[in-house]
């Protein structure tokens, strides 16, 4: 890895912790309706990173999460799971073509229906685990899978305007 790698990465990051700490973490709509945009993280890691490394840094910007919301653990396990989980996931969903080395889960490099299944399998599997080790009992159990469904339906439309806007397709790292 060059260093323009690590300090794009490092700079996403930071600034994805910023986004949701400062703004996001703000909104509550209904109650419930947070958008989750610092899991795009762990989600625009390029396919070679190693799972070790996903994992890692799945369970650090989830526990810088935790520090800023007051809710400690349950984000760094959320993410850690879907850190964890996202290898697995990204086989669930069928790709037209073949994953290159150059290639990056994202908008531009997968596709709309790859990138849009991948990104909503992913939010609905950490959103699941917020509201479960949240609650951490199966007690209203439809209701958090409901505010489970809605929070990842709007976190992904978030994360779809967010690629569109700022990840551009001629840029290979």
């Amino acid at each position: 890895m060059n260093n323009t790698f690590v300090w794009k990465y490092v700079g996403q990051f930071v600034l994805l912790m910023l986004l949701q700490v400062l703004l996001l973490d703000k909104i509550a709509l209904w109650g419930f309706l947070t958008p989750m945009l610092y899991i795009l993280f762990i989600l625009t890691l390029p396919f070679q990173t190693p799972r070790w490394l996903v994992v890692l840094l799945g369970f650090g910007i989830g526990l810088c999460e935790d520090c800023f919301s007051g809710i400690m653990g349950v984000h760094a396990a959320a993410t850690t799971c879907i850190a964890f989980a996202r290898p697995l996931i990204m086989n669930l969903i069928p790709s037209k073509s073949a994953i290159e080395e150059h290639m990056r889960p994202i908008l531009w490099d997968m596709h709309f229906g790859w990138f849009t299944a991948y990104s909503f399998l992913m939010c609905f599997l950490h959103q699941f685990l917020v509201f479960f080790f949240d609650a951490f009992s199966l007690a209203h159990c439809l209701h958090w899978i409901g505010a489970s469904l809605i929070n990842s339906l709007f976190t992904v439309l978030l994360i779809l305007v967010v690629q569109c806007l700022f990840y551009n397709s001629s840029k290979r790292y």
